[in-house]
């Protein structure tokens, strides 16, 4: 089987939500690449990588997520683009941040 890219959004800092974790390591073990979409809070960093999952951490509102997704905002391709690029640039500030703490 072809590996695949496997995203996780959790409405919490996913940390610790074992029932999530023990699901995306599994998929790792598979060979998937697995990401966690979570929302971040004082304690918890905006980029880890543990067990082949990386977990990508930032704040955002649960709640306009839903709405947009229920008015078929992100349907159209035009702000899918722009969802798409926005997650690419905060993947990226995300593993900046990870290597400065290091």
């Amino acid at each position: 089987m072809k590996p695949k890219k496997i995203a996780i959004v959790v409405p919490n800092p996913c940390n610790p939500d074992y029932r999530v974790i023990r699901q995306a390591e599994t998929l790792a073990r598979q060979g998937h690449e697995v990401r966690i979409y979570a929302t971040r809070n004082i304690s918890t960093p905006a980029y880890e990588e543990f067990n082949g999952v990386a977990y990508l951490r930032e704040r955002w509102n649960i709640v306009f997520g839903f709405v947009s997704w229920i008015s078929g905002a992100f349907k159209q391709e035009d702000s899918l683009t722009g969802v798409r690029r926005k997650q690419q640039k905060m993947l990226q500030r995300a593993k900046k941040s990870a290597r400065k703490a290091r």
